[in-house]
């Protein structure tokens, strides 16, 4: 057997209730799946999950 990764569970997503992650990894028929060559796999947070900021103070 050539070495690396034998086996890898991309469909941890697939079990949750909500998606909190937009782009990234699809799923296709019969477990096929896609993987981006964007960055990051192409996941980003999405806007409604991120946490609100603190206002930026400028000095001046």
């Amino acid at each position: 057997m050539p070495s690396g990764v034998a086996y890898c569970d991309f469909d941890t997503p697939l079990m949750q209730e909500e998606d909190p992650v937009e782009g990234g990894i699809t799923y296709g028929a019969g477990g096929a799946i896609t993987v981006p060559d964007t960055p990051g796999l192409g996941a980003r947070l999405r806007p409604e999950y991120l946490l609100p900021s603190r206002p930026q103070i400028t000095i001046t």
